[in-house]
């Protein structure tokens, strides 16, 4: 008989990003999985993605208000209390850690936070005094739920060793399986063309697929644009983001933007699913990512899968995906990331040899961040040999 395993995504918002994608594109492939039996606790949020989806709502799932909630954390308590007594799963897999529940049976985190496992100087910086107490705090409460788990899965060897520092567990609890290129990216493939000459482009369309966090940096891309445009003399230039159109950030955003004369070169998109952002990218020439602190950005690979020319940040966690296939700014240097970008429009010899071949050579490594699949049964490998340890411990 199948072990159950309860997949705990309550924590799970739509604003996360990166961590809603993961967990949709988890949960889809594990309807087409027999290794298990399935449990499914999701938020209101991830509910909305499954709609329609027949094989998902003929499944075993319960719907949250999106945790942690205050006026609704006890009743979501009781409710997993009495799932767990009526299902009995054997094992709990968490995909967006830290759980703010206990959990009878052993549980597995995913366990990806740079602000509490990896954190720069960059990042912090970014914020107040006041911030910085906050943000103190948080990462006390986020180590204290942390410790109380036992097994962990995450993206990169700096992450894992964050999460070993801080529980002081022995390296093999913690497994590093990278993210992966969602699945539905590949019915998209006869439409990507190669990297090309962007000195004749009418309209340049850069990309920046983001969430209104501090740490994305998203206030440079106003500055940036000021440099393209009059130091660099490129105004056939259009930014692209993905903020939510209700984000109160949006407003100085905006404010900052027209008080360097560049609104006009912004296009907002609000959220967008997978589908309008594979349509984003098959429009856009060049990836823009100046993100101060990350884990692991699967846009980073969408990226290289629909072959942008890529302008990131110098931080280890962008070259750990994009190697030698993308040029590096100094973070916060606004000059510098425009000089790398209008080196990529105005050079006549632009389709840089180099970048593409390295480009090419990323996306030919048929490895773990290419193959959903390979990812997929890597995650649920790990799983199994946490159920066979639990077993016999």
């Amino acid at each position: 008989m199948n072990k159950s395993i309860l997949i705990n995504c309550i924590s799970v918002k739509r604003s996360a990003g990166g961590a809603f994608q993961v967990a949709k594109n988890f949960i889809n492939s594990c309807l087409f999985n027999n290794r298990f039996n399935w449990i499914f606790l999701i938020s209101e949020d991830l509910l909305l993605e499954f709609e329609g989806n027949e094989k998902f709502l003929m499944g075993n799932y319960f719907v949250f208000r999106t945790q942690p909630e205050v006026t609704t954390y006890m009743k979501a308590l009781r409710l997993i209390r009495n799932i767990e007594k009526s299902l009995k799963p054997d094992l709990v897999y968490t995909i967006a850690a830290p759980s703010y529940f206990s959990f009878r049976a052993p549980e597995v985190m995913r366990y990806t936070n740079p602000w509490v496992a990896d954190l720069n100087k960059y990042a912090f910086d970014t914020l107040n005094f006041g911030e910085k107490i906050k943000r103190h705090c948080y990462n006390f409460i986020q180590r204290m739920l942390i410790k109380k788990c036992k097994y962990f899965i995450t993206q990169t060897d700096a992450c894992k060793a964050g999460i070993i520092k801080i529980t002081g567990y022995k390296n093999s609890v913690v497994k590093v399986i990278p993210n992966t290129l969602p699945s539905l990216y590949l019915k998209y493939a006869d439409q990507i063309a190669q990297p090309f000459d962007l000195s004749n482009v009418k309209i340049i369309n850069v990309l920046y697929i983001t969430a209104p966090h501090i740490h994305k940096n998203i206030d440079l891309i106003p500055e940036v644009i000021e440099h393209l445009v009059n130091k660099f003399n490129i105004k056939n230039i259009r930014f692209n983001i993905t903020v939510p159109i209700n984000s109160p950030f949006l407003i100085r955003f905006y404010e900052k933007a027209n008080s360097l004369g560049v609104k006009n070169y912004i296009v907002n998109h609000g959220y967008c699913n997978q589908d309008q952002l594979a349509n984003l990218y098959l429009k856009s020439n060049i990836y823009f990512f100046p993100s101060l602190l990350e884990t692991f950005s699967v846009s980073l690979l969408e990226a290289l899968y629909f072959k942008q020319f890529i302008v990131a940040t110098n931080f280890a966690f962008n070259k750990y995906i994009t190697g030698e296939a993308a040029l590096y700014f100094e973070p916060l240097n606004s000059l510098d990331a425009a000089a790398k970008i209008s080196y990529l429009i105005q050079n006549k010899n632009s389709i840089d040899v180099k970048l593409v071949d390295e480009l090419n050579t990323l996306l030919s490594n048929n490895n773990l961040f290419f193959n959903s699949s390979e990812n997929f049964n890597s995650i649920l490998d790990f799983l199994q040999l946490v159920l066979v340890n639990s077993e016999n411990n």
